[in-house]
């Protein structure tokens, strides 16, 4: 009866939490907590308290659950969670009580843990991570947290200076290395990619360029979760740092609440080199940071795992980055070697691309290999369906049943006026809707006939 694309504001809405309206999807959403602004983007929500609470320091909002009537131009109202249904009455709930449909579809919101060998992929088989988050993965709050240790602050987070501070540093350390790297020869570029050289033919380095450095803002990310995990809360994940990369990552955590890039860039240089480069070798890969920093990189907060094409970006990202670092390191060590570039990378090379040592950058290549081989085999795309099977969502893009079914419509409309333009209105019924699957079979002499 109601306009609900357009004419929505003569509406009124709950101004409290209620139950679930049933038949209308439950959102995840956010509130703010000064003015109980709703919306189901946190950017959204972001951008509302930076332009209407700024001058309010500890404003802040909260996870919540909305509906709304509305397609287009969408006013959210609050609603109650619902008690979890026994997975026992799953059938009946589904078979009996109709009623109990929403609390059903919450419920059943879970995340499926892979129970057996045969569950998961090589992908997972190859690399664990399911292994290693397997004390997490079956409580979403937990895996938001492991997310959110890569999440980039924002000004108004009190660990601002991991934002800006730090993505400065990044940057003026990629363009460093990128201008020491034109003073070195062909030897020295090739042995940064294979070392012993057995060829005249090895593939020299070569920097990107400047359109690339957003695609490699993982090194940010990697730093943040690892500051981040300097101080973690009580049964928080966190990235397994010794003592001396806590000391490393203090002072880098020291340089940039000073705001001074130049001072903060040696010692995220030590941090950065004291992660990557070879460490002692345990029996379990779990204590290198490298491993958990790719694992917490690939986690999703559904529970899953990039795939086998994401993730041959950051393992690309993360060779390039500690050549750079070897870079920085000869230049440091220079002296050492009388002014000689060349002998000063090849002590780095020595340390980290000699095949069969341990270390970040052969730990890269012999997950690349791998990986690399899963993501040319592997095109079958990944395809799911809602819990209230009301959408699919097939590579990232959703489509909603209704939104089919409004579209399929609209054809069967336009095509009716299309064939009665065709008869120049001469036949007003020329088909029965029943009978529209005929159409297809048709031809322009059929229906001019």
């Amino acid at each position: 009866m109601w306009n609900l694309q357009t004419a929505n504001t003569s509406i009124s809405l709950p101004t409290r939490p209620i139950e679930p309206l049933y038949l209308l999807e439950i959102l995840n959403g956010f509130k703010c907590d000064i003015c109980q602004y709703l919306s189901t983007s946190k950017d959204a929500l972001r951008k509302h308290i930076q332009s209407f609470h700024k001058n309010i320091p500890k404003a802040s909002s909260s996870s919540v659950l909305l509906q709304t009537f509305f397609k287009q131009h969408p006013r959210y109202f609050e609603v109650l969670s619902l008690d979890p249904i026994d997975s026992e009455a799953i059938v009946h709930a589904y078979l009996s009580d109709v009623e109990a449909l929403p609390a059903f579809k919450k419920s059943a919101d879970h995340i499926l843990v892979p129970k057996d060998v045969n569950d998961v992929g090589p992908l997972l088989a190859s690399t664990e991570w399911h292994i290693h988050f397997h004390q997490y993965l079956d409580d979403r709050s937990k895996i938001r947290q492991i997310v959110q240790l890569m999440k980039v602050p924002t000004k108004n987070e009190s660990n601002a200076w991991l934002g800006s501070p730090l993505y400065d540093v990044v940057k003026e350390y990629m363009a460093d290395f990128k201008k020491k790297t034109s003073q070195l020869g062909l030897a020295a570029k090739c042995m940064l990619t294979t070392y012993p050289r057995v060829s005249h033919d090895d593939e020299a380095f070569a920097v990107v360029g400047d359109k690339s450095e957003d695609a490699y803002g993982l090194l940010r990310k990697w730093t943040i979760a690892c500051l981040r995990s300097l101080h973690p809360k009580q049964d928080d994940y966190s990235i397994p740092l010794n003592d001396t990369d806590k000391q490393y990552a203090q002072s880098l955590v020291d340089a940039l609440q000073t705001n001074d890039i130049a001072a903060a860039i040696p010692a995220f240089h030590n941090f950065i080199k004291n992660l990557f480069y070879p460490r002692t070798p345990t029996s379990n890969k779990w204590n290198d940071p490298f491993e958990c920093l790719f694992a917490v990189y690939s986690l999703k907060e559904g529970g899953t795992f990039a795939s086998a094409q994401a993730s041959t970006h950051p393992l690309a990202a993360l060779k390039y980055f500690i050549r750079g670092i070897m870079i920085h390191e000869a230049f440091n060590n220079i002296d050492s070697f009388d002014g000689n570039i060349t002998l000063a990378i090849e002590q780095e090379a020595k340390k980290n691309v000699v095949p069969m040592t341990s270390g970040a950058y052969n730990a890269c290549c012999e997950h690349s290999r791998f990986i690399s081989a899963l993501a040319w085999i592997n095109t079958t795309p990944t395809t799911m369906i809602s819990v209230d099977e009301q959408s699919v969502t097939h590579q990232g893009k959703k489509l909603r049943m209704s939104d089919l079914r409004e579209g399929l419509q609209r054809l069967q409309e336009d095509l009716f006026t299309e064939i009665l333009d065709l008869t120049l209105g001469f036949e007003k019924k020329i088909i029965d809707p029943q009978d529209y699957k005929t159409i297809g079979a048709m031809t322009n002499m059929d229906i001019l006939g």
